[in-house]
């Protein structure tokens, strides 16, 4: 009996003995700076003012051609260009005070801006003016990384913020980019995209593929089918500007679409098969300001289920191109 309790106290030592799992530290994340074109909730309260001034555009922006990315879902059109006056008031609308201007606070009145706000958001919309003033022919360089990975691929992350369906937040650069390139072993997109625009100007980054299918006929009985392409991928549009007078720091805003790989199901007709396309869709967007030193990351879930990588996460890095 005794030397059997042995033999058990020894298997007992040696399973102790054994490596313990290294728990990896955890990345917290970095706080995002305060945009300078902030406005308290409480400066809401005041009586609306209204301000008038005449815009000249080739004074603000250096390049008045915005580049949006295509939009992936197949009852979406792109939008239309904008005349440039009306281009900075969309600029404005987007970094001062998002979301606080409704129709009749902002309008283009033969060249001029008109504003009807409180004085607080006055004050921050006239600061934004002369951002875009100081900083016209600037080139500002973005950098932006996809990534896919399995469920578990965020779990070194301390805490990500769920932003609109999706989780958004900034962290250290250097340390976020090392941790999303170990975590996806899978390493479909290496390289980084490089964007280089102008201050103000809105351009796209994209991953896509094509896919060609049978749509139709082109008339009964005949044999000559037409073809429709279902297109796939994530596409990435962002617009960037000064963080006002502060160096080093942007304020950028950002929408990403996401199209699964299409799948077709095969229908046959009396004139020949044709097919029908299914696709799962995903979209995020939102607002951030992000200094050189931090990335900005943004996950979205990847639309098509049967995937076995079904996060997609995106890197962006902002600098002056100078």
């Amino acid at each position: 009996m005794t030397r059997f309790r042995s033999v058990l106290v020894a298997v007992v030592l040696a399973g102790c003995a054994g490596p313990a799992p290294i728990a990896r530290p955890f990345i917290p994340a970095s706080a995002a700076p305060a945009s300078a074109f902030a406005v308290d909730d409480d400066a809401f309260f005041a009586l609306p003012q209204t301000w008038r001034q005449k815009v000249d555009p080739a004074e603000l922006l250096e390049q008045l051609v915005d580049f949006p990315g295509v939009r992936l879902r197949p009852d979406e059109e792109m939008p239309g260009d904008l005349e440039p006056v009306p281009m900075v008031a969309s600029i404005l609308r987007e970094f001062v005070a998002p979301g606080k201007w409704p129709a009749h606070a902002l309008s283009v009145e033969d060249g001029t801006l008109v504003a009807t706000q409180p004085p607080a958001l006055l004050s921050a919309f006239q600061s934004a003016l002369r951002t875009l003033r100081d900083n016209r022919g600037r080139m500002i360089r973005t950098r932006v990384r996809l990534y896919e990975l399995r469920a578990d691929g965020l779990e070194e992350f301390e805490n990500i913020p769920p932003v609109g369906g999706g989780l958004v937040g900034t962290f250290e650069r250097n340390g976020l980019e090392k941790a999303l390139r170990e975590a996806d072993a899978h390493g479909r997109y290496d390289a980084a995209l490089h964007l280089t625009t102008f201050h103000g100007q809105k351009s796209h980054v994209m991953y896509l593929s094509q896919k060609s299918y049978v749509a139709g006929f082109a008339q009964a009985g005949a044999a000559d089918p037409e073809l429709a392409i279902a297109t796939e991928g994530v596409v990435m549009e962002m617009r960037s500007i000064a963080n006002g007078a502060r160096t080093g720091e942007f304020l950028i805003s950002f929408e990403v679409q996401l199209a699964s790989p299409a799948e077709v199901v095969d229908v046959r007709l009396g004139s020949g098969v044709v097919q029908m396309p299914a696709q799962g869709y995903a979209r995020l967007s939102g607002r951030c300001a992000l200094r050189s030193d931090q990335g900005l990351l943004v996950v979205t879930r990847n639309p098509d289920r049967n995937a076995d990588r079904p996060l997609l996460a995106l890197s962006v890095a902002l600098d002056w191109a100078e």
